[in-house]
């Protein structure tokens, strides 16, 4: 996909709280017929419908800031993707998820001449924080799922087909039962927590049934754990790992869930975060742990640290050098 230049990249007037989880678009009457809904559902929660046909192609860019979202895909023929990352093609019926650590490039492409019907609702790392702890990686769990993510750069974009009731509540977003104005924001914004409430538990659900594993996959996910330990710093990706050790790639994806207890992202970043508190001990300054272990975004590296270690890369750092 094409990646033209920046669109909107002017300082943030104070009236613009869309910006804290969408990017400003150009005023233009191909986005005025496109866009049927623009939200502040809470701080820091949004909502949007694109509903429409535009004459000319539309790209929607990233919003420059840390987000956590998901969409469901009503239409076909768009594509979207990080920048320098595997491009998707979301299907009619599509969920979809992603996670911005900061300001990572991503752009939509709505073709023009192409119908497009998305409902799509986002989240601060601050607004989420306030409904519980969501893995979002979850959703690479899933046998299903369509994996498009950028890990090394805190990028997570995956896609699976969304459960019925998902589906229900994102057709009826333009057609609430209640005629003023008041009430309809009212009745959205109890169908956004609706969403909320179904991926979570679409994305906390485990199959109680583990995959049961031979001894040729066994080795298989053993040679894949020991491929991805040797160079850390690879930008892996599960098809690429997949094809490396002779698995299909869902089998991959639940040999790793059953064999090590997470998906092959969690057991990539573990590896990755307990080699750089390793670096750090030995004397190694954050910018170089977190790029010799395949961290490209500092600011991705610092948060990943600190949740998994408890205390930032710095501290460790400084702590290991008065012990």
């Amino acid at each position: 996909m094409p990646l033209p230049a920046s669109l909107y990249g002017a300082p943030r007037l104070p009236h613009e709280w869309w910006r804290d989880t969408l990017p400003t678009v150009p005023v233009s009457d191909d986005w005025e017929r496109t866009i049927a809904l623009v939200e502040r559902i809470d701080e820091g929660v949004s909502l949007v419908v694109l509903k429409g046909r535009p004459e000319s192609t539309l790209w929607l860019p990233s919003p420059g800031t840390s987000v956590f979202g998901m969409q469901i895909w009503l239409s076909n023929g768009c594509q979207t993707g990080f920048d320098h990352g595997p491009q998707a093609t979301p299907r009619t019926g599509d969920l979809a998820l992603f996670e911005h650590a900061g300001p990572l490039g991503s752009l939509t492409c709505i073709p023009a001449g192409t119908d497009v019907h998305v409902v799509d609702v986002r989240f601060t790392p601050a607004a989420l924080h306030m409904h519980g702890t969501l893995e979002w990686a979850a959703g690479l769990q899933s046998p299903d799922a369509r994996d498009y993510s950028i890990p090394s750069q805190g990028g997570m974009l995956a896609m699976r087909a969304a459960p019925a009731p998902l589906l229900a509540v994102a057709t009826g977003m333009l057609k609430p039962p209640v005629h003023t104005r008041q009430a309809q924001a009212l009745w959205r914004r109890a169908r956004v927590y609706d969403m909320l409430a179904l991926v979570t538990d679409l994305l906390v659900r485990r199959d109680p049934t583990p995959v049961d594993l031979d001894v040729r996959t066994m080795e298989q996910l053993d040679l894949a754990q020991q491929t991805m330990r040797k160079d850390l710093s690879h930008p892996w990706a599960v098809a690429n790992l997949a094809r490396h050790v002779g698995l299909p790639e869902k089998r991959l994806q639940a040999a790793f869930r059953s064999g090590a207890g997470m998906s092959v992202y969690a057991y990539l970043r573990k590896l990755r975060l307990d080699a750089a508190a390793d670096l750090l001990h030995g004397g190694a300054s954050v910018t170089d742990a977190a790029i010799s272990v395949g961290f490209s975004n500092l600011s991705h590296f610092s948060k990943s640290f600190r949740d998994h270690h408890g205390v930032p890369p710095g501290l460790w750092r400084q702590a290991a050098a008065a012990a």
